[in-house]
């Protein structure tokens, strides 16, 4: 797994509102569920999963919703 110190890119965080979510995610069968739910809370979130597929990240990517493909400092997130 990608741990604290296994390097990465700052994260630029999206604007909304609450506390932040990161979401390290593959494609599964609810993925367009969950990333309504998240679009809905308005809270700034990125998501990491670089096997998602262009089409859903188009659909779901927002002003607080950001997909990210590559690695994040996780000790900055």
């Amino acid at each position: 797994g990608i741990g604290p110190g296994a390097g990465g890119i700052p994260p630029t965080w999206p604007s909304g509102e609450g506390k932040r979510v990161f979401a390290y995610l593959k494609p599964f069968p609810a993925l367009p569920k969950l990333l309504a739910m998240l679009n809905q809370l308005g809270c700034p979130a990125i998501v990491y999963g670089d096997a998602i597929p262009g089409a859903v990240r188009q659909r779901y990517r927002s002003e607080t919703l950001q997909f990210e493909d590559q690695r994040l400092d996780l000790g900055l997130v």
